[in-house]
């Protein structure tokens, strides 16, 4: 095997992760075996790297496994892996123009049936405290993010954001996308629900704008152990592909772990307005 890097070559971690992305896209899935990527891309990582000899099989099972580790890529057994962060290259151009008229808010739909009738999980938040709230974990003081419940006049929320990206080591704790910039703080239970538990990092979590986007439309919900659990809302052919796309599990790696009481809320205001949660 080659130790130095010659010239025009990269190296094996990279040309990993480039032959996954080129052979999902070529089968317009995620997911793929080992099998189909030796088949299909192993001539041309051994063209990018430069190297050659018997240790290949072992060299790209190591590229594979260091793409685990960095949350790129998840193994499902059996030989399957799926490519996380990845979009059909048809739909990158639709998904831009969604980001661009995204406007990050709480679901319609939940909205519309708060107006009529106060649900059993925001009488159970408001009317019985759920827990020590002194056991819950590190707060930003919601009195100074908003200043009211009403008009919404948010402050302050660069603290509230700042400390829910550190969390989760300023990834999203779905898909793993990691520019800043496609960062929010997502509330599990919404502010116009229980401003008191706004605060509270147990009921926030780091997700890119996307993720957001369909958390707040009801499109899935987390469970007690983490586990994401997609619902019966229609979306968009592009949107569902990207929500099939999604790990069955987020990451676990937060400092300051997710209220389980504020994710079954969360669950009851998902029922709420009828949506059906995947067992």
């Amino acid at each position: 095997m080659n130790r130095h890097l010659e010239p025009g070559k990269i190296r094996w971690k990279p040309a990993t992760k480039q032959a996954c992305v080129d052979l999902a896209n070529e089968l317009k899935s995620g997911v793929f075996t080992n099998q189909q990527l030796i088949d299909a891309k192993l001539d041309w990582i051994i063209d990018k790297t430069g190297c050659f000899g018997e240790t290949i099989p072992l060299t790209l099972n190591r590229a594979l496994q260091d793409l685990r580790n960095l949350h790129e890529l998840e193994f499902l057994g059996n030989g399957q892996y799926r490519l996380l962060n990845w979009i059909p290259t048809e739909t990158i151009t639709e998904i831009e123009d969604i980001i661009d008229k995204i406007e990050i808010q709480e679901p319609v739909q939940i909205k519309e049936r708060a107006k009529r009738k106060k649900s059993h999980a925001i009488t159970k938040i408001n009317n019985k405290p759920l827990l020590d709230l002194s056991k819950v974990g590190e707060k930003v003081d919601m009195q100074v993010v908003y200043t009211t419940v009403t008009v919404k006049q948010r402050r302050n929320t660069d603290e509230l954001r700042e400390q829910t990206l550190a969390n989760y080591e300023g990834k999203c704790a779905i898909c793993g996308f990691d520019d800043k910039g496609f960062l929010d703080s997502c509330h599990i239970v919404p502010v116009s629900q229980n401003i008191d538990i706004a605060g509270y990092l147990a009921n926030t979590i780091a997700l890119c704008k996307l993720d957001h986007y369909l958390f707040d439309k009801g499109a899935f919900i987390i469970d007690e152990n983490l586990n994401l659990k997609r619902t019966s809302i229609e979306l968009s052919k592009t949107m569902q592909a990207w929500l099939d796309n999604l790990p069955d599990k987020i990451s676990p790696a937060a400092k300051i772990q997710l209220n389980k009481d504020f994710l079954q809320s969360r669950r009851e205001l998902v029922e709420e307005v009828n949506y059906l949660i995947e067992e």
